[in-house]
């Protein structure tokens, strides 16, 4: 049925959030500090 697996990973994305590639990650550690936001 068109839409029930996205409505399926949008509820698991609520609650366990969007899972990310930890390069991904330490980039935007990076831009953190260097902007001074804590991550």
């Amino acid at each position: 049925i068109p839409g029930d697996p996205e409505r399926e990973f949008e509820t698991i994305r609520m609650k366990e959030g969007i899972p990310l590639v930890e390069k991904v990650v330490e980039d935007l550690r990076m831009v953190g500090k260097n902007l001074g936001v804590e991550f």
